[in-house]
């Protein structure tokens, strides 16, 4: 889902900085690298932030399941709105107003990355206190969890370059997991792991 995220964003551009944050694109831009790398660089640091935040409230999170139909809601809004958008094509005419949009796009598909991290974290936060209590063994979890990700996201979205049927895959992954998290809020009726993964692979 991740690596479809960023497959838009352009492999051979430097990070869009406006401009009072000039200075600080020059001390970043040689750690982050180009668009692609850099969303998924800058989305690590963001999933440790918002994942330790939604351990430290792990308790309010559990006890408030409105916050889970508002996540579920925001990946159906995510999902929806991705698979009925047109397809990405670059034009080498591109006017002053595109450049813009270009710009805007790396911001906004960080800021996407940093809220689908922070609506997995809801429902990853009940799990994970299900199987321990001990926070170091949490936090050290979670900490391998998001490196992998990652990496894995780096190498799917160069997948999806080759195979873009794959990002309209991801995004119905992103679907299904809103509306299962939704139903499940509502229904309280816990769908089997058997039939999710089941799912998951029919897609």
């Amino acid at each position: 889902i991740l690596g479809s995220m960023v497959s838009d964003l352009p492999e051979d551009e430097e990070v869009p900085w406006p401009g009072y944050l000039g200075w600080l694109g020059r001390l970043l831009d040689p750690m982050l690298g180009n668009q692609r790398e850099a969303a998924l660089r800058v989305g690590l640091l963001g999933a440790y932030l918002g994942r330790g935040l939604m351990l430290l409230l792990a308790t309010y999170v559990i006890h408030n399941p409105w916050l889970r139909i508002i996540g579920a809601l925001y990946l159906i809004h995510l999902a929806i709105s991705d698979l009925g958008a047109a397809p990405h094509t670059r034009d080498p005419m591109e006017s002053d107003m595109d450049r813009q949009k270009k710009k805007a796009a790396f911001w906004v598909t960080v800021l996407n990355i940093e809220m689908m991290d922070l609506v997995f974290s809801l429902d990853n936060v009940v799990a994970v206190v299900a199987l321990s209590d001990e926070f170091w063994i949490i936090m050290l979890g979670v900490a391998i969890g998001i490196i992998t990700m990652r990496f894995a996201a780096s190498i799917f979205s160069k997948i999806m370059q080759k195979e873009p049927n794959l990002k309209a895959a991801a995004y119905l992954l992103v679907l299904n997991i809103g509306g299962g998290l939704l139903f499940t809020e509502i229904t309280h009726i816990e769908i089997h792991e058997g039939l999710r993964f089941g799912i998951t692979i029919a897609i």
